[in-house]
């Protein structure tokens, strides 16, 4: 439906291949201040230059010759305007799209809510990759920008069946919807079945030495600290203070000898302006640096 070039990434590991999409998020009037104007080489495109510059957004204006931004600021609900275009491809804006995510954009439709048969309960979130995070374990991501409250709707669905709605041009009030790119819904619920299976036999060996925690399914068990015998339960996929693991160390190992803490807080890490990280897939990644610091591979450098 968009009538834009994408670049698919295809990066090998071992015998299994891994796409990585360059997803279309929709048409804005500015790039974020923060961000960077870049000039295009000839040959080239806004996209490919933000690519090879490391940056996660590209915002690319077809109205002006030469006119790109680059980025790790991404736009938010209240920047999103129509597209003013048949085939959504922003000629009057700014064009952006991730330079790498594990979505890629499938349709946009008007905002009815009811997408999925199967679909979760709808989420408010700032950014569009905050929803991406959220919907990591399905097949399915929609995001719809609100400019009055300057919040994403999102809400995540793995199984179409027939489509619940009609597609239409990507507009300030659309929902966006995307899916997991080059895997298929049966990958994704296998995938997910044996990440189960394996939280399932730790925790049938914490149960037998009569410490087996509670938590729903998606979330780990992690030691509070300063608290002995307690846990709470933590997303280490999304979770800012405790990404990729958790901080403090998961509840039960601290009993059993082996207590190691292997998340990271992405809040303290040296250099980043204050509410410029995240967390995507159990990894920091920033936005902003403070002044006198620099963003180099995905850090914050003292200048």
């Amino acid at each position: 439906m968009i009538a834009i070039n994408k670049h698919v990434l295809y990066i090998l590991f071992s015998s299994h291949i891994v796409l990585a999409a360059q997803p279309y998020l929709g048409c804005v009037d500015d790039y974020a201040e923060g961000n960077f104007a870049y000039d295009v080489d000839e040959g080239s495109s806004c996209l490919a230059t933000c690519t090879d510059q490391g940056f996660a957004y590209s915002f690319t204006n077809f109205g002006g010759q030469g006119d790109c931004g680059c980025g790790n600021l991404p736009a938010l609900p209240q920047d999103y305007i129509d597209s003013g275009s048949t085939d959504s491809s922003c000629t009057s804006a700014y064009l952006t799209q991730r330079t790498s995510s594990r979505f890629d954009h499938l349709d946009c439709t008007g905002p009815n809510g009811e997408v999925f048969f199967d679909q979760t309960e709808t989420l408010q979130f700032r950014t569009i990759q905050e929803c991406f995070d959220n919907c990591q374990s399905y097949t399915f991501a929609v995001a719809r920008p609100d400019p009055e409250t300057q919040y994403f709707s999102c809400f995540c669905g793995n199984d179409q069946g027939e489509f619940q709605y009609t597609p239409q041009v990507c507009d300030a009030n659309s929902e966006y919807i995307y899916q997991v790119a080059g895997e298929s819904p049966s990958e994704v619920v296998g995938r997910r079945r044996l990440n189960e299976r394996r939280e399932l036999i730790r925790q049938r060996k914490m149960a037998a030495a009569g410490m087996a925690p509670k938590c729903p399914k998606g979330l780990t068990a992690c030691n509070v600290p300063g608290v002995e015998d307690a846990y709470e339960c933590i997303d280490t996929d999304v979770e800012l203070e405790s990404c990729g693991g958790c901080v403090h160390g998961r509840f039960g190992e601290r009993l059993m000898g082996r207590f190691k803490g292997n998340g990271v807080d992405c809040t303290t890490l040296p250099g980043v302006s204050l509410g410029a990280s995240t967390c995507y897939e159990g990894q920091c990644e920033i936005y902003a640096c403070k002044k006198g610091w620099y963003w180099k591979n995905g850090a914050c450098v003292k200048k």
